[in-house]
């Protein structure tokens, strides 16, 4: 499964993301780097870069140790999430919509679509994507088809806040955090828990825990990770979660599903093992904003700042900690 966006959990409220605008703002210090992501087959990786046009940034690729670093698209308004479809194909968002992109060719539209981030199962046939996160937006969560034998869907109840789905390594389910909305002021910060349903049109959802954003399934498709006041994890069937280290925020499963990588409270990379729930923070990167797992679950493609003005990308090998810059923002 792969992983380039990390949402930082702050406190016991719903998923933060930004409302009408894109989700990364360069500065006049220089370029800066966010969403990095690792090709399927491991070869390349992606990120998007930032420079001195507030809200525009531009896709770049490499290879996975940083050489022939190249742009493969033009200046993108609101530029946020990047993942890769196949090894020779990106698909990203910009201004609330979803957007396919060839290696040397022109990108496509794929769908407009509600939330500020989006999801994809391992084939890459389907994505899914939910509500802003705003205080009075709400939608069901969309899934659209990218590929034969799937089929667009919305799921979920279209009067509440249907937020962060993830969709099951086969895209048959999806699971999303729900928030209820005020009748009097419309706001819609009352949690309801995390819902699963099937990833089809009239699927009657049913609650996996009463409370929890940040939802993340397995690769393996057995369990479900969530955040609250820490990190849990849940069996996908249903059932007691488990709690994890005090300080696990956000996270993203290891391809392996042994690891999850999280972004702790003081903007530290650290890994936890899930068998025996032991947390480790691998580096000092400085403020880390995002990350991607390499397909063989031994590195980590990391965008840190040690500044307010810009972030730097980095490879870390999660066994040793051994950093190396691959891109400064200097």
């Amino acid at each position: 499964m792969r992983v380039a966006r990390v949402l930082a959990l702050a406190g016991a409220v719903a998923l933060v993301a930004g409302c009408g605008s894109g989700r990364q703002i360069s500065s006049s210090g220089g370029r800066s780097m966010s969403s990095p992501a690792w090709s399927p087959n491991g070869a390349r990786i992606a990120w998007a870069e930032h420079t001195r046009v507030v809200g525009q940034g531009v896709i770049w690729v490499s290879t996975a140790a940083g050489r022939d670093p190249h742009r493969v698209s033009g200046p993108i308004d609101a530029l946020g999430e990047i993942e890769w479809l196949t090894s020779r194909e990106l698909v990203y968002w910009a201004n609330y919509q979803v957007f396919r992109l060839p290696l040397g060719g022109k990108p496509s539209l794929v769908a407009h679509v509600n939330g500020t981030s989006f999801s994809l199962d391992r084939r890459g046939t389907r994505l899914a994507s939910g509500s802003s996160g705003c205080p009075t937006c709400v939608s069901p969560v969309e899934v659209v088809p990218l590929g034969p034998g799937a089929a667009r869907a919305t799921v979920g109840r279209p009067d509440v806040q249907n937020a962060g789905p993830s969709l099951s390594p086969d895209g048959r389910s999806v699971v999303f955090a729900r928030n209820l909305c005020s009748r009097t002021s419309g706001e819609c910060t009352v949690t309801d828990g995390l819902w699963t349903s099937a990833t089809r049109t009239g699927a009657t959802p049913r609650r996996l825990a009463r409370v929890g954003v940040c939802p993340a399934w397995s690769p393996r498709g057995n369990e479900i990770f969530f955040a609250w006041d820490t990190g849990y994890v849940v069996p996908a069937a249903g059932g007691a979660a488990r709690r994890l280290p005090a300080g696990a925020n956000c996270a993203g499963w290891s391809p392996n599903g042994r690891s999850l990588a999280t972004i702790n409270a003081l903007s530290r990379l650290a890994v936890i093992d899930v068998g025996t729930a032991r947390a480790r923070v691998l580096t000092a990167l400085g403020r880390a904003t995002g990350f991607a797992w390499s397909p063989d679950s031994r590195t980590l493609l990391v965008a840190a700042s040690r500044s307010t003005e810009c972030s730097s990308l980095w490879l870390v090998d999660v066994a040793t900690a051994k950093r190396t810059e691959l891109r400064s923002c200097g």
